[in-house]
């Protein structure tokens, strides 16, 4: 009795024991994730803080750097007087005067070939403080500028402040000035400490308290972006922005020092104070779930003892089971009632032995009944195995079990005939939804091309303009939707922003990329754009996030409609085609940068052109030139120039359609291969 009792309370320890281990194992994991999710949204949080002070960081600088340097040159007229008088008389005399001597390193006056009229420095430099092209092109339709060069100095080279006045009489103003001037806006701008040193490491001007000066000045100078330092027992939160000159080079770095000691600490106490209620949870839940168990389980063991002994034959065992719910109260009773009624057992074995002998009978007349149910092929089958039996008191059990194997094997038969029907209605339906998924996806593809191309500017734009400018602008897309993309505006009523392109690949992503890159580019540019730094403001967007490593071809022009000035700039892109009215075909092959999207700091050169009244101007994307027939042969820019190349006037509509019929002659019905996107401008001067 005591081994029966001992086995007991020993399943229902181990059963108490791997539930416990399985809850809390559970409330482990789920602590675990929910950390996670938290750490998860916290890093989300800090990475979106980061970009927001880093953008706050560079707004500063370029507040203080164009407070700084164009108010400090527009508050000096001693120096605009000394330069207007310079050169009215052709003196020679220095700019820089006693009052200016302390703002200015150097000071020059250069005509608009770049040629030094007046300098401080003497002798005279042969070269001015910035390049020609530079200067003349911001300052065309801008007063002033401010910038960042590397000054040539006597000694050495160091970052200073370039700030350029455009005169009155086609002339420039350019002076140099010290980078520490900048310093008293700094410190209104920016939280904390700040310095700036140049890429060799050398301090320029710097607002430090003593204490972290020479730890901080130990770090690298070209550390960039937004990271945390430990000096002197304190954390520092160092925000390094790259300032770079007028070429886009980096001179220098401008670092933001802030105190985050109280607020690290603030995040990890109330780290650590999560996680200790977490813990402290899960230790206290399964404690009271073992202790709910230990008081349900001690009855159920206790219970197992007197089931064990009844089944051991023992139906008079005394052991007391001590109840504490209702269902053992029941099962306590239902054991004491089967004791009771096992004296009974032998009274009625009898009366279970006559009942028998009916039910052997029964049993006899529904297999005859089950018989029916068979085929005539099994009822003769049945009958022979039924017939070599012999007779004795197990032939009811052979017999039932011959019945039993030939409804069985009939069962069977249907069974597999029913799944060989839902395979099929099985297959049936995958098909049938199948095709209804495909329906679906032909009508977004139908909806995402209507977008599109609802989204490039129709014949409705062109209609508006009509009466300033002869354009036409299309495209046919490889698929439902294209990479290609096309844009034009009219800018002030006098600037028209032409814009194509190619993004790479094909379908939706490639429709993304090139609608990015077009909002991107009409975005930048109007009509004093410089269509070179249009391009390189999208391309740093378009780099920065394109983790799917896509990129796109582009061809921006800015035309004046007034007097047929053209500046323009390529990114990869076709070179447009112009039909002179003299019948000369010119294409403008120029210089180009790289495509858009692949590195961030490409640059792109701008260049300029003219268009004559009843000149053509034709950009079109790489589908027209590499269309190809059955031969594999390419359309080629031989054909398109033969196309062009016929006797004016021809408008801007009527040269598309002439390009897209020789397209369709030449490739003979082959199916398109790549998107096909034109637009052609017939110049006429507006009055």
């Amino acid at each position: 009795m005591s081994l029966i009792k001992r086995r007991a309370v020993d399943k229902s320890t181990s059963m108490k024991a791997r539930i416990t281990l399985v809850f809390f194992v559970a409330m482990l994991a789920l602590l675990v994730i929910m950390m996670g999710i938290q750490l998860n949204a916290a890093r989300s949080d800090r990475q979106r803080l980061h970009e927001s002070l880093l953008e706050g960081l560079q707004t500063t600088w370029r507040t203080a750097l164009d407070s700084n340097g164009v108010n400090a040159a527009r508050q000096i007229p001693t120096l605009l007087s000394l330069a207007q008088t310079g050169l009215e008389d052709g003196r020679t005399n220095a700019l820089i005067s006693a009052e200016t001597r302390a703002l200015y390193r150097r000071i020059d006056v250069i005509s608009a070939d770049g040629t030094i009229l007046h300098s401080s420095q003497q002798p005279r430099p042969m070269t001015p403080l910035a390049d020609r092209e530079f200067v003349t092109t911001r300052l065309r339709y801008d007063r002033e500028l401010s910038e960042l060069i590397m000054f040539e100095s006597a000694k050495e080279a160091e970052p200073a402040i370039l700030v350029a006045l455009r005169l009155s009489h086609d002339a420039y103003i350019l002076a140099a000035r010290p980078l520490a001037a900048v310093a008293p806006l700094l410190n209104d701008g920016i939280t904390g400490h700040w310095l700036v040193r140049d890429k060799n490491g050398k301090v320029l001007s710097a607002d430090l308290p003593p204490a972290i000066t020479s730890e901080l000045l130990a770090l690298p100078a070209n550390q960039r972006g937004i990271f945390d330092a430990e000096l002197n027992a304190r954390t520092y939160q160092l925000i390094a922005l790259p300032l770079n000159d007028i070429h886009s080079n980096r001179i220098a770095t401008l670092t933001s020092v802030r105190d985050v000691t109280d607020l690290r600490r603030q995040e990890r106490y109330e780290f650590f104070i999560t996680l200790s209620i977490g813990f402290g949870l899960i230790f206290l839940t399964t404690f009271l779930l073992y202790s709910s168990l230990e008081s349900q389980f001690k009855p159920l063991g206790e219970l197992s003892v007197v089931v064990q002994e009844i089944a051991d034959g023992d139906l008079y065992s005394s052991t007391k089971i001590a109840t504490s719910t209702s269902e053992l109260t029941r099962m306590a009773k239902a054991i004491e009632t089967l004791q009771t009624n096992a004296t009974e057992s032998d009274h009625q074995r009898f009366s279970s032995r006559a009942q028998q002998t009916a039910n052997l009978l029964l049993i006899e007349n529904e297999m005859l009944r089950l018989r029916e149910t068979l085929g005539s092929d099994a009822q003769r089958t049945l009958e022979t195995q039924l017939a070599s039996e012999t007779a004795g008191p197990e032939r009811l059990g052979r017999a039932f079990h011959i019945m039993v194997d030939q409804v069985i094997s009939q069962q069977t038969r249907l069974t597999n005939l029913l799944e060989e029907r839902e395979r099929d209605l099985t297959v049936v339906r995958q098909a049938l939804a199948e095709r209804t998924q495909l329906t679906r996806l032909r009508e977004e593809l139908d909806i995402a091309r209507q977008l599109q191309i609802s989204n490039l500017p129709g014949e409705p734009a062109m209609r508006a303009i009509a009466d300033r400018i002869d354009l036409y602008a299309t495209m046919r897309p490889a698929r439902e939707v294209g990479g290609d993309f096309y844009d034009f505006a009219l800018v002030d009523h006098r600037y028209l922003v032409l814009v194509i392109g190619d993004a790479s690949g094909k379908g939706v992503s490639a429709a993304m990329f090139g609608m990015m890159a077009r909002i991107l580019i009409k975005a930048t540019a109007n009509g004093a754009s410089d269509p070179g730094q249009c391009l390189a403001l999208a391309n740093r967007v378009l780099a920065s996030e394109n983790n799917a490593m896509l990129f796109a071809t582009a061809f921006l022009a800015i035309l004046d409609i007034s007097t047929g000035q053209m500046r323009y700039a390529s990114a990869g892109h076709n070179p447009p085609l112009i039909h002179r009215k003299n019948g000369e075909i010119e294409v403008l092959g120029q210089e180009c940068g790289l495509v858009l999207g692949a590195m961030e700091d490409s640059s792109y050169p701008t260049h300029e052109g003219y268009l004559a009244p009843d000149d053509l101007l034709v950009l079109y994307t790489d589908g027209v030139t590499e269309a190809h027939n059955a031969s594999n042969d390419l359309f080629g820019e031989g054909r398109l120039i033969a196309v062009l190349d016929q006797p004016l006037p021809m408008r801007a509509r009527e040269s598309i359609d002439a390009i897209l019929e020789s397209i369709d002659q030449f490739t003979e019905a082959i199916p398109q291969f790549d998107d096909i996107t034109l637009t052609s401008i017939r110049y006429r001067q507006a009055g």
